[in-house]
């Protein structure tokens, strides 16, 4: 993971997207539908059935653009990054119930492309006997930085308010965004040190 520029890159914004990723736990979400949409309990079920319907809706489009989803890993990365740092912004300064609804099936299309072009980049560099220890070690550093990430979340909440940690994570995530550029930089670099003659 970290000998291959690309692979590096792909592992950090995976770093990033793994603390942002911890904005949505269910005690957070509780809150923000207490706090910000001041609905009940069962808006808690309604925006998780929104994000998982948005997920299925996101899986069926990244079927039907599969091919140049693969011809363009890195763009498919940075737009659906900066699509869900986007949404998850715009649902971090929202209070309206049924908006937030829809922003969440918004996510998941993004979520998805974003997810699709990263993992399938991830693959393809590595060779297949690596992929195991690889996959394990990857799985450890995120395990981590989760559990690390959902206190700071936590912390966050309640030292500011729920809406600043949807804005911090969607903060994150374009940085990720970000990240992908210079990922198709370390790519083109890679590209040109294998066709250098030696």
């Amino acid at each position: 993971m970290w000998k291959i520029p690309s692979l590096r890159m792909v592992t950090l914004m995976d770093a990033i997207e793994g603390v942002a990723g911890s904005i949505w736990i269910g005690a957070l979400t509780l809150i923000y539908v207490k706090e910000v949409l001041h609905r009940g309990e069962q808006w808690w079920g309604f925006i998780n059935a929104s994000y998982y319907a948005g997920t299925i809706l996101g899986g069926i489009c990244t079927l039907w653009l599969a091919k140049r989803i693969q011809k363009h890993l890195i763009l498919s990365m940075a737009a659906g990054s900066f699509l869900f740092s986007l949404f998850t912004f715009l649902y971090g300064l929202n209070s309206v119930p049924f908006f937030a609804l829809l922003l969440c099936v918004a996510m998941g299309p993004s979520y998805q492309l974003r997810d699709v072009a990263q993992q399938t980049a991830f693959q393809t560099n590595i060779e297949s006997e690596h992929l195991p220890k690889v996959y394990a070690s990857r799985g450890i550093l995120l395990s981590i930085i989760t559990s690390l990430s959902i206190f700071l979340m936590g912390f966050v909440a309640d030292a500011i308010n729920i809406r600043a940690v949807y804005i911090l994570g969607a903060a994150l995530i374009m940085v990720s965004a970000v990240l992908s550029f210079s990922l198709l930089q370390a790519k083109r670099k890679e590209v040109a040190d294998l066709s250098s003659p030696l």
